[in-house]
């Protein structure tokens, strides 16, 4: 809005002030000069556009008060005590070529005049402050709503102004206040106006007016006196002590000042005689606002006065308002914070977080109370009439001498002694006292805050603590008039009017009275002229900070995580011995942030001392098939870092924690399925979790993920990983990398076919009786527990290990082969999934103190000392499965053909049999051929050596039988060293060391040659890359906190060192399975059926 210097010179019956204020908003306006002429009219203009769609406000009046009315944040000037209103008159208009208009605005002297009086402002003074605020109409487009807007609060509240601070400035304009008035004389008898004037300024006739002067007005405050008025011609006394008309002749008796505006309004009475009481006549006063009477009252001579006062009578005028004290302190000054308990040790803070389950507090800081007063100064005049005896003038020193009388005549009547004279005057006493015109007191009823965060949204808050106020009022004003002595006599140098002042004492007076807190603010005792000024009430301080204070506001965990929500609030006060309420909005509340924190930082245990990779992932944990493992989710780890939140455990505010896996599992006692893909709870303090993991679960690479979920997340949420620092999330997520491995293990010889040993293993010698014993790597099972053999029954297969008496120095020759088997885990029943076994040799000495690695030599039909392992080494190896001797249960054998006919086997349902006869025909057919599986320095079992003995009952139904019996493998296979083997260290060159024979001293004798087995799992026929090892597994030779693990060999419980049947003592390597005779062959037994 542009806005010109806004120059008002206003006279309000000549009052000039000067103020900015703009008549019509927005920017199409623009003010001009604004003049009051000299005749007391308000004059000014404004140039505007001729219409607009905006909305705008527009000035029609002002109100008038005697005092400023504005309190905080609201103004309004008619809320209590007297106000003068003037609207403004619209008086012309002039139209231009640019668009705008431009309107000429009046409001005439008789209206300002009444509005002065209307607000109490006729006993003004010079100079005096009256206060001018602005009457508003709102204009909508070009149509003006016709409802005034007379207090701050309306205005603003009456559109969607762009700026809402532009109003103040129209409230409490304060004025100086200045003005000309006409003053008139009056002479009149009792019955009737005798004569009427104008009092004239006297400067009138000494020269022009000035421009601030009109002429027969009085400027507010200047005396009138003798000296300076003239009645009509400017040569009469003010008022005649005496004075004819219409043949009749009258004397002044009494005389008074009377206001123009207000008749009754009547001051400065004198009556009495105009030759001894000059006052009568000779007046000095100011004018009242908007003018004044003179009135002299008179009677015809010789006449008395028909109104003379009874002697020693007092009159006292009913007291009338005058001054007026009052305030109005509605402005609570409230403010108020929602915070994290404890207070002054807060936990969290709550702009930027704070979680559900946590509690807040909120804090109201007010005043104790909201006042408002009016005191009313009730004033009065009380005029006494009062004889006073004056004593006998002293005699004239400059008067002749008094003759001396005759001599008296004896018979004259006595002379009078002289009567004193007595003069009749009026003495005025003005008094005054005050009221309480009204006292409303509003004392804390409770505060109201609300926030997303709490409970139902908001908090209400009693006080507590709280010193409310009590106060009272009584109506004790009145007064008193001071006793009338009976006489009065003046002292010689006294006038009447002297002594009549000195012996009339003042008026008695007493105040209401008002007491708050037991504090007297006004005091109603016993005055003399004017009762004590009160004092007002004291503006509140603020409340003690626990008066509204409300902790442990617990958030519900029904409250999703939401940023920066907003908070309002309301403070109630309600008047005390009242039933009114006033509400304030408590503005400017901090805003809180609910953010329930969850942390993920989950791990497993990784089973390294059970891995037996070739080839160890150092990046996944494993997780080995029907073992446990462990999970663990902590509850605590690193956050954002805000106060409360940080590096710290959160259980508190789970709901729960669940992991996933993406296969089957068991609970730690293998009394729950978890199907996989399935979320399984974890109870939120425990930290670690035992599951079991089923042989059926297929060998790879897998993920698992685990969720932490706040207690108030909703149905819908959503996740961030590690912790939820973005609060948009209510899960945090963790993956963990894991691996799934099988197992080999279980190897043990369970038949030799040397015939010093077939009475450990049959029944009875030419039996197809199995004893069932067999000869285990050790005393322990797969994971290390007692297998329940004894030591004699382990391997290697030494001199001690026969059972029979008289064998104890018996150990294997040359050419007999050894049947064994062992098991594996996993994914091994595909047909290129196979065990490969590196058969290695050393020689050890009968007594156990040389051990070495040897070569192995033996003549074949082609050759005479072929080494093993070179390339003339052609000799094959072959397994029967369905062997009689090795008694492979005809239940294993079933099953297997079993799978293989429901797995689409190329001999199975592609051949039309049916499913018996693919049994038979595999258990009588398909597994009594021989199946080549290498030769003396490689073997290799394929799947024809292979049964399939997983579990067959309490399997799940979402499991595949086929899958789970095909889970566990049993391998079986045979080895044997040639029948005539020659021994010689290893690496020795035969043909380097010059001629030599079967005798030659470099074959060594008279001990035994120690097999050694290096097993491995292959998978899908990878030979670069084997599976799984028995022996040479990574992890499971490492040392680890200065423990040296297990491989799966040692785990099984085999013995390094053991000690024969005679007490030798020999050192064994991890892989030692068969002692062979060094001296001895199969050639030395009828039958032998060993190849050669």
């Amino acid at each position: 809005m542009l806005i010109r210097r806004f120059y008002k010179r206003v006279v309000l019956s000549l009052l000039v002030i000067y103020i900015v204020l703009p008549i019509v908003y927005p920017a199409n306006t623009f003010a001009v000069d604004t003049v009051v002429d000299l005749s007391g009219k308000i004059k000014f203009e404004t140039r505007s556009t001729t219409a607009t769609t905006d909305t705008r406000y527009k000035t029609v009046g002002f109100t008038i008060t005697r005092d400023a009315r504005c309190s905080g944040s609201q103004c309004a000037p008619r809320s209590r005590g007297n106000y003068g209103e003037v609207r403004l008159e619209q008086v012309g208009q002039d139209e231009h070529n640019d668009g705008t208009v431009t309107t000429y605005f009046e409001v005439s002297e008789a209206k300002v005049s009444e509005a002065l009086k209307s607000a109490g402002l006729l006993g003004i003074q010079e100079g005096g402050t009256i206060y001018l605020s602005a009457i508003f109409h709102v204009i909508r487009g070009t149509t003006e709503g016709m409802t005034d807007y007379t207090d701050l609060t309306s205005i603003k509240q009456a559109a969607s102004w762009g700026n809402m601070s532009v109003f103040r400035q129209y409230y409490d304009i304060a004025v100086p206040y200045q003005g000309m008035f006409n003053v008139d004389y009056i002479m009149r008898t009792t019955d009737q106006d005798l004569e009427l004037g104008n009092i004239r300024s006297s400067r009138v006739g000494t020269g022009s007016i000035n421009s601030s002067e009109v002429a027969g007005k009085w400027k507010l405050g200047e005396i009138i006196t003798s000296s300076n008025f003239h009645a009509k011609d400017g040569s009469t006394p003010l008022l005649p002590k005496e004075f004819s008309k219409n043949g009749k002749n009258y004397v002044l008796f009494k005389s008074y000042l009377q206001s123009k505006l207000d008749a009754n309004l009547t001051k400065f009475v004198v009556q009495g005689n105009p030759e001894t009481t000059p006052s009568l006549y000779n007046r000095n006063f100011t004018t009242f606002v908007g003018g004044t009477n003179l009135v002299g009252v008179y009677r015809l001579v010789n006449t008395p006065p028909p109104t003379e006062p009874e002697p020693n009578d007092v009159v006292c005028t009913d007291p009338s308002p005058r001054d007026n004290m009052n305030d109005v302190d509605f402005d609570p000054n409230v403010n108020a914070v929602i915070r994290a308990d404890t207070r002054d040790d807060e936990e969290f803070d709550v702009l930027l977080g704070i979680p559900t389950s946590e509690s807040l507090y909120g804090n109201v800081l007010t005043k104790e109370y909201l006042s408002k007063y009016e005191y009313q100064e009730m004033t009065g005049m009380c005029t006494y009439t009062v004889n006073v005896t004056l004593p006998e003038p002293p005699p004239d020193p400059n008067a002749p001498p008094v003759p001396v009388p005759p001599v008296p005549d004896p018979n004259a009547p006595p002379i009078e002694p002289p009567v004193p004279s007595t003069e009749q005057v009026t003495v005025e006493r003005e008094y005054s006292f005050w009221t309480v015109i009204d006292v409303e007191i509003y004392e804390i009823d409770e505060a109201k805050l609300w926030n997303y965060a709490f409970d139902n949204s908001g908090i209400i808050i009693s006080p507590s603590g709280y010193n409310a106020p009590y106060y009272a009022t009584a109506q004790t004003s009145k007064y008193e008039p001071a006793s009338l002595p009976e006489t009065v006599e003046a002292l010689e140098t006294q006038s009447a009017q002297e002594a009549a002042e000195m012996a009339i004492g003042e008026v008695i007076v007493w105040n209401d009275t008002f007491t708050l807190y037991n504090d007297t603010l006004m005091d109603g005792s016993e005055s003399e002229g004017s009762g004590p000024t009160p004092q007002g009430i004291p503006i509140a301080g603020p409340i003690d900070r626990d008066v509204l204070y409300s902790p442990g506001n617990e958030i519900p965990i029904s409250k999703t995580n939401k940023p920066d929500e907003s908070s309002s609030g309301t403070i109630s006060y309600r008047m005390v011995s009242g039933s009114s309420t006033m509400d304030y909005p408590i503005y400017g509340i901090n805003t809180v942030t609910v953010h329930t924190p969850v942390v993920n930082y989950s791990s497993v245990s990784d089973d390294q001392a059970h891995n037996q990779k070739g080839d160890p992932n150092y990046n996944r944990a494993a997780f080995i098939l029907e073992r446990p493992f462990t999970i663990r989710m902590p509850t605590n780890g690193q956050h954002v870092n805000y106060p409360g939140y940080r590096d710290r455990d959160y259980a508190k505010y789970f709901r729960t924690k669940q992991v996933w896996f993406p296969f089957d599992v068991y609970n730690e006692s293998r009394t729950q399925f978890i199907p996989k893909k399935t979320w399984v709870d974890i109870p939120v303090h425990q930290f670690e979790t035992t599951f079991y993991l089923p042989v059926w679960v297929d060998e790879g690479n897998y993920e698992v993920a685990f969720r932490s979920i706040a207690h108030n997340a909703p149905e819908d949420f959503t996740y961030q990983p590690d912790a939820n620092t973005d609060l948009t999330h209510h899960v945090a997520t963790d993956e963990v990398s894991v691996e799934v491995i099988g197992r080999l293990y279980d190897f043990h010889i369970t038949d030799i076919v040397d015939y010093n040993w077939e009475t450990v293993f049959r029944t009875r010698k030419g039996s197809f009786n199995p004893t069932g014993i067999s000869y285990w790597v050790g005393t322990n099972s797969i994971d290390g527990e007692r297998r329940g053999n004894s030591a004699q029954l382990t391997l290697p297969i030494h001199p001690g290990s026969h059972t029979m008496k008289g064998f104890k120095n018996v150990v294997v020759k040359q050419g007999y082969h050894y049947k064994f088997d062992f098991k594996t885990k996993g994914n091994m029943f595909g047909p290129t999934d196979g065990i490969r076994i590196t058969p290695s040799f050393n020689y050890v000495s009968k007594d156990g103190t040389m051990t070495t690695p040897v070569d192995l030599y033996y003549h074949s039909s082609e050759k005479k000392f072929v080494k093993i392992g070179s390339t003339a080494d052609k000799v094959k190896r072959y397994v029967l499965l369905n062997d009689r001797l090795r008694n492979v249960p005809k239940e294993e054998i079933t099953d297997t053909a079993e799978v293989k006919y429901r797995t689409n086997d190329t001999a199975g349902q592609s051949t039309n049999l049916s499913m018996n006869q693919y049994v038979n025909k595999y258990i009588n057919k398909l597994t009594k051929k021989k199946t080549p599986v290498g030769g003396f320095s490689l073997l290799l079992l394929p799947e024809h050596t292979r049964t399939l003995i997983g579990p067959k009952s309490n399997i799940p139904p979402s499991v595949n039988t086929d899958r789970a019996l095909s889970a566990i493998q049993h391998w079986y296979g045979e080895y044997s060293i040639p029948a005539d083997t020659y021994v010689v260290k290893k690496g020795l060159k035969l043909y380097q060391n010059g001629p030599f024979d079967d005798k030659s001293p470099m074959f060594l004798k008279n001990g035994y040659i120690v097999v050694n087995f290096d097993i491995e799992s292959i998978q899908n026929g990878d030979l670069k890359n084997p599976h799984l090892q028995y022996i040479k597994a990574p992890l499971m030779n490492q040392v680890v906190g200065g423990i040296q693990r297990k491989n799966q060999w040692k785990m099984e419980g085999f013995n390094n060192n053991i000690v024969d049947s005679f007490g030798n003592r020999f050192k064994l390597i991890d892989g030692d399975v068969v002692f062979y005779n060094a001296n001895k062959s199969s050639r030395d037994d009828f039958g032998s059926q060993v190849t050669h």
